[in-house]
């Protein structure tokens, strides 16, 4: 005999307008779940194995279906996309996003800390008084940027590069366009472009890919301004660059100044530009053409009515922009995907203590989102680590 549940009907609605809300195909649920609008009348009630596959099928933890309303959906970090008197909903997809992202960076944080290693000294660096011009400085030392003319123009080859200088400095980065290792559940860049986890040992960026290759160029130097500011927070996504937030302002002031310097643009720009001269500089600094046009107003080289005029193509270059993600040197393998995905230092660290025996197979495996011995060996072999 059927195991029927009681389970309060505004749980069962919340459950699927959350997963809805996070991309999940309403109709596909009402197909699988064709009784589902008896359940919220109290027709029917769902038995055992049918909330189970709900359960699974909205990301909602079985559990939920036990309380008498349902839950606020809350990011675990500050949400700097509005003010305080706002406030926007975040998908399941963003919440776990940040959450798999916070359970890493805790076990990186109890590893360094048994390596023997110091707090970082750039995180909480800056405040909100700090000269932008300075903290771009201390960026372009930071990570020993290479001058603009050397700067490399294919932005998939600039993003590596600023990975690689970031992880060089400690910072941990995860690059993904989904939730962890589910290929079904895409993350929406017009919902966040990235993140950061500040910690004075292990901090941490997440940027996501399913952007524009340009625009994850901007996030991973906004993500780190704020970690400068020792801020955790989830960044604004919209194209608007002058946020609601001071703290989105200030950080969007000083990626503009480490991408594109002010005594830079100001001997290419003396007045107002067409798209295709926007398109141009974009080209120089590898960031999107939309920056361009923000920054040379901001910088007061254009007037308002051709940053206006500008501003109509926005959407249009967005496009193109997002297209362009595409357009990569070369094929990255599996191994190449998922070394972005979860940063080849963490993963590094990983399998060195699971080799060493203070990490379980099993809590290695899920720290990296695989399955199988088999994988979790390749990775070593990738990294030389194999033993």
């Amino acid at each position: 005999m059927p195991n029927y549940i009681d389970v309060n009907p505004s749980i069962l609605e919340w459950a699927f307008e959350r997963a809805t809300r996070s991309g999940k195909n309403p109709d596909s649920l009402f197909r699988k779940y064709h009784h589902f609008e008896d359940w919220l009348t109290g027709k029917r009630k769902p038995t055992w194995s049918q909330l189970e596959g709900f359960s699974q099928d909205t990301y909602t933890p079985f559990g939920f279906f036990y309380l008498d309303s349902p839950p606020d959906d809350e990011l675990p970090i500050a949400d700097f996309r509005t003010m305080d008197s706002a406030k926007i909903t975040p998908s399941v997809n963003l919440i776990e996003t940040v959450q798999v992202a916070q359970e890493r960076q805790e076990w990186f944080h109890s590893y360094l800390l048994r390596e023997g290693a110091e707090p970082l000294p750039f995180i909480g660096y800056a405040e909100e008084t700090t000269p932008i011009r300075d903290v771009a400085r201390y960026i372009d030392n930071l990570l020993d940027l290479p001058p603009i003319s050397r700067r490399p123009h294919k932005a998939d080859v600039f993003i590596r590069l600023l990975i690689q200088k970031l992880e060089m400095n400690g910072i941990l980065v995860n690059a993904n366009s989904i939730v962890d290792n589910s290929t079904k559940r895409l993350l929406d860049p017009e919902e966040f472009r990235g993140f950061s986890l500040s910690d004075n040992v292990a901090p941490l960026i997440f940027v996501n890919t399913a952007d524009a290759h340009n625009a994850q160029i901007f996030t991973l130097m906004h993500e780190l301004a704020h970690l400068l500011r020792g801020e955790s927070g989830v960044s604004d996504s919209s194209s608007n660059f002058s946020p609601s937030r001071e703290e989105e302002r200030w950080a969007n002031s000083v990626a503009a100044e480490v991408l594109v310097p002010a005594n830079d643009i100001e001997l290419l720009v003396t007045g107002d530009i067409s798209i295709e001269k926007a398109k141009e500089l974009a080209r120089r600094y590898c960031i999107s053409s939309t920056v361009v046009i923000h920054r040379a107003h901001d910088l007061h080289l254009i007037t308002d009515s051709n940053h206006l005029e500008l501003q109509k193509m926005i959407h249009s270059i967005q496009r193109v922009d997002r297209d362009n993600k595409r357009e990569q040197s070369g094929h990255p393998t599996w191994y190449d995907i998922e070394f972005r995905r979860v940063g080849r230092t963490f993963a590094s660290a990983v399998i060195s203590d699971t080799y060493s025996g203070n990490t379980l197979f099993q809590d290695a495996y899920s720290l990296l989102g695989v399955k199988q011995s088999s994988t979790f060996d390749k990775m070593a072999e990738k990294l030389g680590m194999a033993i």
